[in-house]
């Protein structure tokens, strides 16, 4: 989410849109591993399990890495630099936003109550999701999501 509208997202205490649901039943009603809310800037869904989660620049992409399994972090690591350039990413879709700080957190939370988050930087407006898995003979298994700018 961008940053200007962490002040909007109520989590599990209520919306601001006028419908019966809170954010957080929004957010989970993104019935795929990732998910947009919203128009432009959209709100970015990560849905599913809440696993550990982590960004990672490669080349003019960001990815964000959900874990899934891995023997250890230093493992983990390895595996994301020998592997990311090799996965088969699949098109999800467009996500719209405006260039500068996003925030990912859990989507239960309101505002006040976001003790641990994770900061982007996107300098773009349009990007191209793509999600693939990376899993290796090692043990390690990955779900990440890549957006990509679009022009």
């Amino acid at each position: 989410m961008h940053r200007s509208l962490l002040g909007t997202w109520r989590g599990v205490s209520g919306t601001v849109d006028a419908g019966a649901t809170t954010d957080y039943e929004r957010a989970c009603a993104v019935d795929d591993e990732l998910g947009v809310l919203g128009g432009t800037p959209g709100i970015l869904v990560l849905g599913d399990e809440p696993d550990a989660t982590s960004l990672r620049q490669f080349g003019d992409a960001t990815v964000i890495v959900r874990w899934r399994s891995a023997p250890s972090a230093a493992l983990m690591e390895t595996a994301l630099s020998e592997g990311l350039g090799h996965v088969a990413f699949v098109s999800v879709g467009p996500f719209h936003t405006i260039p500068g700080e996003h925030v990912l957190f859990d989507s239960a939370c309101a505002r006040s109550d976001m003790a641990s988050s994770i900061v982007a930087t996107l300098t773009g407006t349009s990007y191209e999701l793509a999600t693939a898995m990376l899993v290796d003979d090692r043990g390690v298994s990955a779900l990440l999501h890549r957006l990509s700018g679009v022009g």
